[in-house]
């Protein structure tokens, strides 16, 4: 009996369990059924995922073009070393042995190393550009070098390699950094570490179209992130290209005129300081420029390996005077100081001043250049002979508030509105609040004696200049000047036309004319340019000389535009430490000019043709769209300070003169006792 029962307790107990294994068997059926039908798309595709990577292909950028279709920048192939997955063990040696042939700091690959964790399979670059002696030697000891990587990749390549050198600008050395990628994303557009793109020109702010879509390759790798094979690929888009403004044979013979001119300087007229110079070339009715120099340049081909001499340089050839160099405007100022008097009614164009050679005002007194004596001038003829007297008789009598507005409203002390490159300054006009704001030190009569014929607190650009003359050449429209025509997709479809724009200025056709009449005498017999009425076509210019410090020489300038009785070109150039404007910058203008109209061939006899894209692509003439002033100067304040990294030598807003009146900004009675002498 006691048998039975235990084996009875036994048995409960084997059913017991029974009953427990078969739940549990179930559960477990039921998860597993689960995770196989219902999710088990899920884990298929997270399987997949950790096997199969995209490699990406870089995209060649777009191509730059002139305005003729000539080809400024383009491809080529080239060797790049990116970096994948190395192994813990064997990074100390790789990186040592990649700094010491690609010639990085070991810092900086740890920390492209560090970027590259995110990205587990996908190579990362670490120098573009690579040649082909570093290859060979990389290839040779391949096999000790796990996750390094060779490519062949599109390489930007400069066709004529300092040619507008400013204005192309260059891409970085290194890959783009983390921060990069994120400032891009925020903009709408996607970058992956490792990426190159534009640093300076309109590389930099046309980025967006240049750069191409990157394809990618599908590869499967093992577990220890080997590649097993490629799965698929997706061809790389190229960029879109460019067609510039620009004229190629112009901006080539700009550029050489300027060198010549300057090794002519130090070579035979004993101005050894003469080593800067600038110059810009524009359609004064519509606001292109044709040609912009800023002299000495540097090579864009070799910018990487150049850089540490360029960047020491005492002479700054990084530096694009053309958009943010300073210059006091010295005697091509005049015609404001003329518009001055005759809007404000303090003159009439042929009323007569005496000039005796000097002007005796509030206990001092200022000359024309080296005490010439003109005698009677009018407007037309002080214009045209350059007499201070005259002008400094025009100063104070519109006062230095009226100097300041009208210097605004032809463009001074403020952004152009250039977009196409980065960096334009607004330059700076005479007035009492640009001195208080930099001396903390109130307005003398001299000074406005000083500011009226382009001397003292005055900083232009020579864009600014060559603006300035453009609305005076087409009857008072001011054009934002503009560097990039359009841009073309791979298909030749024109994705972006270029759509000039302008605004009228609160300056009189009278006014204008008279302005204009002074100017075409300076370049005939009796002006201070007299030798240019040998050309077969009639020049309206103003020489200029800026004075920089007692003892040294000038800045030679010469603005106009040609031809007189119809421009078409309007040209600013500015010569540093050479003396006047009529012998040092007047020639070169004349030579411009003559380059232009085909009057010359300044073609160099070992030069290659350039070649042009298919058939000539000189731009249609977009219709034009007038902007009320008031829109242009807000959207021109905007931009300018969005866009502005530096500190400009900014000017504050310039007002109507009795706005500052009423603020009390009146006269010191301290006056100053230099006495600037405008040499043209």
């Amino acid at each position: 009996m006691g048998g039975f029962l235990l084996s009875k307790h036994i048995l409960n107990r084997l059913r017991f369990f029974f009953f427990l294994i078969i739940i549990i068997m179930g559960v477990l059926v039921s998860r597993l059924a689960y995770l196989q039908v219902v999710q088990g798309e899920v884990y298929r595709y997270r399987s997949e995922e950790n096997m199969l990577r995209v490699l990406s292909i870089t995209a060649p950028r777009g191509e730059i073009f002139d305005r003729e279709g000539v080809k400024l920048v383009s491809n080529r192939e080239g060797f790049t070393v990116s970096v994948g997955e190395i192994p813990e063990e064997d990074k100390e040696r790789v990186i040592s042995f990649l700094s010491e042939e690609l010639d990085k700091e070991v810092e900086e690959i740890e920390k492209v190393i560090r970027e590259q964790r995110y990205r587990r399979y996908e190579p990362v670059r670490l120098k573009t550009d690579v040649d082909i002696e570093t290859v060979a030697r990389i290839e040779e000891r391949k096999m000790d070098l796990p996750g390094v990587i060779i490519e062949v990749q599109p390489i930007r390549t400069y066709v004529y390699d300092s040619l507008a050198a400013h204005i192309l600008g260059y891409l970085g050395d290194s890959p783009v950094s983390s921060s990069y990628v994120e400032q891009w994303k925020n903009q709408g557009y996607e970058y992956k570490y490792g990426d190159i793109t534009g640093q300076e020109g309109i590389e930099k702010v046309w980025e967006p179209h240049l750069r191409g879509q990157d394809g990618g390759i599908l590869v499967e790798v093992n577990s220890a992130g080997r590649l097993i094979r490629t799965r698929d690929k997706n061809d790389p888009v190229p960029g879109n290209d460019l067609y510039l403004t620009l004229d190629y044979e112009l901006q080539r013979d700009t550029e050489r005129i300027l060198k010549e001119q300057l090794t002519h300087l130090q070579e035979k007229e004993g101005y050894s300081g003469a080593q800067i110079a600038s110059a810009v070339v524009m359609d004064p009715n519509s606001g292109r420029i044709l040609a912009m120099v800023s002299h000495p340049g540097f090579n864009l081909n070799t910018f990487n390996d150049d850089y540490k001499n360029l960047a020491t340089d005492p002479l700054q050839p990084l530096f694009n005077r053309t958009i943010k160099g300073g210059y006091p405007g010295g005697s091509t100022f005049k015609m404001v100081t003329g518009a001055a008097a005759l809007e404000e009614g303090q003159v009439r164009p042929t009323e007569t001043l005496r000039c005796q050679g000097s002007l005796s005002r509030y206990n001092v007194t200022k000359s024309c250049f080296r005490g010439t004596v003109h005698g009677p001038v009018n407007m037309y003829q002080a214009i045209t002979r350059s007499c201070n007297v005259y002008f400094y008789e025009m100063g104070l009598r519109v006062g230095i508030n009226n100097l300041a507005y009208y210097a605004g409203e032809f463009g001074f002390g403020r952004p152009t509105g250039l977009r196409d490159i980065p960096g334009e300054r607004p330059g700076a006009v005479a007035s009492r609040e640009r001195k208080l704001q930099l001396y903390g030190q109130g307005w003398v009569p001299g000074e406005t004696m000083d500011a009226a014929i382009g001397q003292g607190f005055h900083e232009f650009t020579p864009l600014q200049m060559a603006n300035y003359v453009s609305l005076i050449a087409n009857g008072g429209r001011f054009y934002r000047p503009y560097l990039v025509e359009k841009v073309v997709s791979l298909e030749e479809d024109i994705i972006w036309q270029a759509e000039p724009e302008f605004h009228r200025i609160d300056i009189s056709d009278e006014t204008i004319n008279v302005l204009r009449r002074g100017m075409e005498g300076v370049t005939q017999p009796g002006g201070t340019a007299s030798f240019m009425a040998n050309l077969p076509l009639k020049v309206a210019g103003k020489t200029g000389s800026a004075e920089i410090a007692r003892g040294q020489p000038t800045h030679a300038l010469f603005v106009g535009y040609a031809p007189a009785d119809n421009p078409e070109i309007a040209f600013a150039v500015v010569v540093e430490r050479s003396g006047t404007g009529g012998s040092s910058a007047a020639p070169v203008a004349e030579r411009i000019i003559r380059s232009y109209f085909s009057l010359d061939d300044l073609k160099d006899e070992d030069e290659e043709e350039p070649v042009v894209e298919g058939e000539e692509r000189r731009p249609e003439v977009p219709v034009e769209r007038e902007v009320p002033a008031e829109r242009v100067e807000e959207e021109l304040t905007e931009e300018h300070e969005e866009g502005i990294d530096e500190e400009p030598a900014g000017e504050p807003e310039v007002r109507r003169p009795e706005e500052l009146e009423e603020e009390g900004l009146t006269y010191d009675e301290e006056e100053l006792e230099e006495e600037p002498e405008s040499a043209d």
